[in-house]
């Protein structure tokens, strides 16, 4: 057990410095780097309190994914999928940031 905990930290440490890395030489603008460098550190906060090696595997997997997936397209937001017409969604954006799109509702007439 012991050894797995010693795993998991290196993962997850050496996944926050790739975190870190990526914030630095990311080559979008600042705003975009300071996305970055906050959502990983309130993830890892957020996820600190985890103990059992399956939790902790499944963050770093979930981590390094986004990282992969926001490294090859070039956009640092996570991707929104199968919201249903008609709902809020929020939906960044590198020219205005957060933005909020309203689905369209029909009304008879």
């Amino acid at each position: 057990m012991a050894a797995a905990t010693a795993a998991s930290r290196a993962r997850a440490l050496a996944l926050y410095r790739k975190l870190l890395r990526t914030a630095r030489v990311w080559p979008g603008p600042e705003a975009e780097k300071q996305y970055i460098r906050i959502e990983s550190r309130s993830q890892f906060e957020a996820n600190r309190h985890l103990t059992k090696p399956e939790e902790i595997s499944q963050k770093i997997f979930e981590g390094e994914s986004r990282h992969d997936i926001a490294w090859h397209y070039k956009i640092p937001y996570p991707r929104l999928h199968n919201f249903p017409v008609g709902s809020f969604t929020e939906k960044p954006s590198r020219i205005t940031g957060p933005a909020v799109e309203v689905g369209y509702i029909l009304r008879p007439e």
